[in-house]
């Protein structure tokens, strides 16, 4: 995934493909029959693709438990205030040795405070882990 149009596609995709599994899983017709919190769950996966900023790490070199030393993750932030607008922007891909130039974009972009403390010890992490 080199471009914004990538990942729109990637996006539509997903989309789609989480809707359809949505469906299979849950074969409801009508809305009375289900809890609202499915129905909330359902209101969200219809309601995606919403706009992204992308970034990709090239973990060369780290190797934990979580990475062999070549992957490349990715930092995903979804606008979740406008629904069905598959709008991402790719902000390319960027060696872990020099995130430090990327601070500014992570902060301000991706909303993350103290982005030095992200790479400290690199693991996955999501929205749920930020809470801790």
């Amino acid at each position: 995934m080199s471009t914004s149009t990538d990942w729109e596609k990637l996006f539509k995709r997903l989309a789609r493909l989480l809707r359809e599994e949505f469906k299979r899983r849950f074969p409801f017709k009508d809305d009375g029959e289900v809890s609202p919190e499915l129905l909330s769950i359902r209101d969200g996966i219809h309601a995606f693709p919403f706009p992204a900023q992308v970034l990709r790490v090239d973990m060369h070199g780290v190797r934990n438990q979580f990475s062999e030393g070549d992957d490349i993750w990715t930092i995903i932030r979804y606008d979740l205030s406008q629904k069905n607008t598959n709008q991402p922007q790719f902000h390319g891909v960027v060696a872990l040795s020099e995130i430090a130039s990327q601070y500014p974009l992570l902060e301000t972009v991706f909303n993350i405070s103290e982005p030095d403390r992200l790479f400290e010890d690199p693991r996955p992490t999501s929205i749920w882990d930020a809470e801790k």
